[in-house]
């Protein structure tokens, strides 16, 4: 799969042995076959730590997958990620292979989530009017 020992490690939730790979110089920026980083990989399964080692090492943040999503699409089931990641300087407007920005993607999510995500972006500055490939806004998207 491509999947480095880092990439493992990450997927693993093994917070100190990640610690120890990157402070052994690591690459904290290596993609698999997918075009996943490691920091990827810790946004997906929410792990907070570990996303914050990853960025103190200097994970590009902004590093999109061969589908064209950030760090920050795979976060909009993840309040808490997406507002470390928005922290770290994350482009709220970077589109996907498909021009689904992550307001896109989180206005579909259930209300409770979406409610919260959806603010999250818009107070991060996202664009409400960024059009996909579909020529669709978020909330046009939303409501058809």
């Amino acid at each position: 799969d491509g999947k480095s020992r880092l990439h493992q490690t990450v997927v693993a939730k093994d917070t100190e042995v990640v610690r120890s790979l990157l402070s052994e110089g690591a690459a904290v920026d290596t993609s698999d076959h997918l075009g996943n980083r490691p920091l990827h990989d810790a946004v997906i399964a929410a792990e907070e730590p570990i996303i914050k080692l990853l960025l103190k090492f200097g994970a590009d943040v902004d590093a999109r997958d061969q589908a064209g999503r950030s760090a920050l699409h795979l976060s909009v089931s993840h309040l808490n990620v997406l507002k470390i990641l928005i922290k770290e300087g994350v482009d709220v407007n970077v589109q996907d292979n498909v021009g689904d920005t992550a307001l896109h993607l989180a206005v579909s999510l259930p209300d409770g989530p979406a409610n919260q995500v959806t603010e999250a972006l818009i107070h991060a500055k996202s664009d409400l009017n960024k059009k996909n490939d579909a020529g669709l806004t978020p909330f046009i998207n939303f409501s058809e």
